[in-house]
């Protein structure tokens, strides 16, 4: 099983390990017809935070990604 998100970068913070700090929240729209609409009355609230030390890894604040959630396979 597999869930979508979308959500929209709120925070871009380089950290002390020269890596940066994201922090993403649902996206939201009170237009009906805006698929944000539609995100937001599956997902009203919530917030996604994570560390990465990855420079190539870039979000840009301000800016809606999809976050795709899957299970994980339990072999090492």
């Amino acid at each position: 099983m597999k869930t979508r998100c979308k959500m929209q970068c709120m925070k871009v913070v380089q950290n002390a390990y020269n890596g940066n700090d994201f922090e993403f929240h649902p996206v939201y729209s009170d237009d009906e017809n805006s698929e944000n609409k539609k995100f937001w009355e599956a997902t009203p609230s919530g917030k996604l935070e994570f560390q990465c030390l990855n420079p190539d890894v870039k979000f840009e604040a301000g800016k809606e990604y999809y976050i795709d959630i899957s299970e994980a396979s339990t072999t090492n």
